[in-house]
């Protein structure tokens, strides 16, 4: 049987992206994963979801553990978490190894769509320590749960993701960039955070902020 577009990808993307991968470690134990959106010098901006570290006031510190083929950890920052998008960024600072943060594309997300979840995961109660791909498509329309200005919205897909998956990466292919991150399930089906969902999340934290501006801009402000 024919591998998918997407599954032939996987190998491309980990090239790209697991250094940019982390396992997130809240009050010692693992919750999700994040993974770094923006890269400047010694400062890297780690996006994951509200639930991961649910429960933490802002500037807690959470532990990132990288991929075991890159090494280390790192202590990072809680800048803000918001519950109504299950979004949450975190400043990790002194991290001065080179990663290739994980792009978020322009692009709407369309039915047929080919995606892959990066992720750790956990598999039988033991924790992954490096990523894995699990492909997949957009199997519906995107699921609109607020309209505008409070946009909150779902891209649907069929990949498959395990526990602890929640936080990771949703990648298009060929453009290898990010259509939204990785959320649990919720009324049965698995899907991603969209992008304009978290382009409203990161306008929210910044004053004035252009109504055009991707989410690299918008990253690049909240970094300073």
């Amino acid at each position: 049987m024919a591998s998918s577009p997407a599954s032939r990808w996987g190998d491309t993307i980990l090239r790209m992206y697991e250094p940019a991968m982390v396992r997130l470690h809240v009050r010692g134990r693992f919750k999700g994963n994040g993974f770094v959106v923006h890269s400047d010098g010694g400062v890297k901006l780690i996006m994951t979801c509200q639930h991961v570290v649910e429960g933490l006031p802002v500037n807690a510190v959470v532990t990132a553990y990288f991929s075991e083929s890159c090494g280390g950890k790192t202590n990072a920052r809680l800048l803000f978490a918001d519950v109504d998008r299950d979004l949450a960024l975190l400043r990790a600072d002194g991290v001065h190894r080179q990663i290739q943060p994980v792009l978020f594309t322009d692009e709407p997300a369309r039915l047929g769509n080919e995606i892959l979840l990066l992720t750790f995961f956990d598999m039988d109660g033991a924790m992954v320590v490096r990523p894995g791909t699990f492909p997949g498509e957009i199997t519906e329309e995107p699921f609109i749960f607020s309209l505008e200005p409070n946009l909150v919205e779902t891209i649907v897909g069929n990949y498959t993701a395990k526990k602890g998956s929640s936080g990771a990466p949703v990648i298009a292919v060929p453009s290898l960039q990010a259509i939204g991150v990785n959320i649990r399930g919720q009324i049965g089906m698995k899907g991603a955070v969209s992008v304009r969902t978290i382009l409203e999340a990161l306008r929210s934290r910044i004053a004035d902020a252009e109504e055009n501006a991707t989410v690299a801009e918008l990253l690049e402000l909240i970094a300073g």
